[in-house]
């Protein structure tokens, strides 16, 4: 049975009368959409690669990791960000990534929690450095980019997939 939220295509449809597309004159979905979604994935899949890259990179080498010490007197500070990170933001890139990639119904929502996984930390930073807690000026510039693409791909991602009648059948 499909939801009464996912039956309502306002070019086409009245909410309740039926499955979307099962009238005539639904809109084609555009072929520059689906590659815009294999271009969305690709960042998503990129943060991932990149968020492991990073936290091997600053196990392995002491210059990189000075870049991300917010407390160099006090290292477990930054270590406390490595779960997290990987359990947040780098599984939420990936599984973001595949649901763009497999076209899935829940990629708004992964995408939203990505951006709130990426925006968290950089707002922590924001206000870290912006207090004289500590060094950490690197990182934020680090984390910017990322928290700012992110949160602009999940509206992209949200206002593409929030209408039924953008969706690919």
């Amino acid at each position: 049975m499909v939801q009464a939220w996912r039956r309502y295509d306002p070019g086409t449809m009245r909410r309740g009368s039926g499955p979307a597309g099962a009238r005539k004159g639904r809109p084609e979905v555009p072929s520059w959409t689906r590659a815009a979604d294999w271009a969305l994935a690709g960042y998503f899949a990129a943060q991932a690669i990149v968020g492991v890259t990073l936290w091997i990179a600053a196990s392995a080498s002491p210059q990189v990791r000075s870049w991300f010490d917010i407390a160099p007197e006090r290292k477990a500070v930054v270590d406390a960000f490595l779960y997290p990170d990987i359990a947040v933001i780098v599984s939420s890139s990936a599984s973001t990534a595949y649901a763009l990639a497999r076209n899935a119904g829940w990629a708004a929502v992964s995408a939203a929690f990505c951006a709130g996984g990426v925006m968290y930390p950089t707002v922590y930073l924001l206000g870290w450095v912006g207090l004289g807690a500590g060094a950490g000026a690197a990182a934020l510039a680090i984390m910017i980019p990322p928290a700012l693409l992110t949160s602009w791909t999940a509206i992209v991602i949200y206002r593409r997939w929030s209408w039924p009648a953008n969706r690919e059948p």
